[in-house]
């Protein structure tokens, strides 16, 4: 079976000092590490300064999902790509200090790649983020009038009615498992039951919910909702990319798909 190699050499330079052919433990882990930052780094650049710029929030239906499944597709890409190029600096460098009998010494795993590898990688990561409770969506900033990215469990409201204490205790509940439905935030002491529609937007019959928002989320909406300035969208909107979650965790799949062509490789080789 031949495995398709980018490059092809040996790792202690004799073939091409350019080139890598095995890399070893450490070059993986400094790789996954790079990947692993990387991934919910650029997810978050893309809210605050593409989204965000864009005025385009995780609540238009049909386009937020499709927008946000491209942002993954895009941060898995690049943090694959880095996730190489770490790896083979990493081990470039060691290479370069190291004896070659401390080079061939130790588990190694053979470094392959191909351009169509990107596509298992974007799948693979995508895969992974939706196992893992994401919602394309939710990779877009919030709009303060409408269900947030990290709207999952609401109550019913009863008018335009404050919630009761009994109700409160549920939002506070589901606030501390979800966190707020605008920012994320986990840790706010308490949550207050968000309107949505708020009371000055709903239409007649239209009917409401409570889901659970922090205090400086709700201060900052009720600002912008009494000061009448709805007609600013950009401000109606919040960014929450500090806000993370199991699903941004990047699993180094350029290794992975590593280890799995050297294992098919060597039962071939053997049989």
């Amino acid at each position: 079976m031949k495995v398709p190699l980018m490059q092809r050499f040996s790792a202690d330079g004799n073939d091409n000092e350019n080139s890598i052919k095995f890399l070893s433990l450490q070059a993986i882990g400094i790789g996954s590490l790079a990947g692993i930052v990387t991934f919910p780094a650029v997810l978050g650049s893309l809210q605050v300064f593409l989204f965000a710029p864009l005025r385009l929030p995780c609540s238009v239906p049909i386009v937020s999902p499709i927008v946000g499944s491209l942002a993954v597709a895009t941060s898995a890409t690049i943090a694959s790509v880095t996730t190489l190029s770490t790896s083979l600096f990493y081990q470039r460098f060691h290479n370069s200090l190291a004896s070659k009998e401390r080079n061939r010494a130790g588990t190694r795993l053979r470094y392959s790649f191909s351009s169509s590898d990107l596509g298992f990688y974007v799948t693979a990561v995508g895969i992974t983020f939706k196992l893992f409770g994401g919602r394309f969506k939710s990779v877009l900033p919030s709009s303060i009038h409408k269900s947030g990215a990290f709207a999952h469990s609401f109550i019913p409201a009863k008018g335009q009615q404050y919630a009761t204490t009994k109700e409160k205790l549920i939002l506070n509940s589901l606030g501390r498992k979800h966190g707020c439905h605008t920012c994320g935030n986990k840790r706010s002491k308490f949550y207050v039951g968000d309107h949505i529609p708020p009371n000055s937007l709903r239409k007649q019959g239209e009917q409401q919910v409570f889901y659970p928002q922090c205090n400086k989320c709700s201060s900052s909406q009720g600002g912008i909702l009494s000061g009448n300035s709805l007609g600013n969208t950009k401000s109606k909107l919040r960014t929450h990319a500090f806000a993370i979650r199991l699903y941004h965790l990047y699993l180094p799949f350029p290794f992975i798909l590593m280890a799995i062509r050297q294992f098919i490789f060597s039962n071939c080789t053997e049989s």
